[in-house]
């Protein structure tokens, strides 16, 4: 079941994709989100496309984010990449990015690539299984193969058609998730949870009523057969 799109898609702004920034939002962990893997590719197409930005916003492990621009600098490629903190103004850095880079080892519903499709950004991301929203607008790769990543990022850079067909079937792809129509799936799925467990517990105790019954029917069909020694037991 997805989630209802953060922004309203009749007023959210969309990107012009015409300038050479490069997003990956999320909070920083090693293990789930893998932000160094997009400081590595980033090497890979600084030398397609000197002048692109790769643009890390958002929180989590302070550590994590310093072993990440340890890296860059390693790499000799700080200049080129951004570390910014967690933002509430996000759409701003949406309407001015042109590509989105996930590079993720686990997603279930991601709220931030349904946003990057409401802008119309395209996205590049490792492949996972059982992913709804890795459909439309999205270039998937081999997990952990940033030169492949690197490949299509750069691709969607330097061809402008392609970047606007992608950006294109992006935005179309959320159309469907509208916040509207997603409360109205979620009001019955609960609905219907409820009206489940209505009926379960009544069921429960009819069953509970039954064998009450028959453990009474059973009782006095036993003092039948036992003797009056035995019914004293009951006094």
């Amino acid at each position: 079941m997805p989630n209802p799109l953060t922004f309203d898609l009749d007023k959210v702004q969309l990107s012009s994709l015409e300038t050479k920034n490069i997003i990956v939002i999320g909070r920083f962990n090693r293990r789930h989100k893998q932000q160094h893997l997009a400081v590595s590719m980033m090497k890979k197409v600084l030398e397609s496309e000197p002048n692109a930005v790769l643009q890390f916003i958002g929180g989590g492990s302070e550590e994590y984010k310093e072993e990440c621009k340890q890296l860059a600098q390693e790499l000799n490629i700080s200049n080129s990449i951004q570390f910014i903190d967690f933002q509430t103004d996000i759409e701003t850095y949406y309407k001015n990015a042109s590509v989105m880079v996930m590079t993720s080892s686990i997603e279930g519903f991601p709220m931030v690539l349904a946003e990057s499709k409401s802008c119309g950004i395209p996205t590049v991301a490792f492949e996972l299984d059982f992913c709804e929203l890795w459909q439309d607008g999205i270039t998937v790769v081999p997990k952990g193969d940033t030169d492949a990543m690197a490949v299509e990022v750069v691709r969607l850079l330097q061809n402008q058609t392609f970047r606007l067909q992608k950006g294109i079937e992006a935005r179309k792809s959320v159309e469907k998730y509208q916040t509207q129509d997603t409360i109205i799936k979620w009001v019955k799925l609960i609905t219907s949870i409820i009206d489940g467990n209505s009926v379960v517990n009544q069921m429960q105790d009819e069953e509970e009523k039954v064998t009450e019954e028959l453990a009474m029917q059973i009782y006095h069909k036993e003092l039948k057969f036992w003797g009056q020694e035995d019914l004293k037991l009951f006094d």
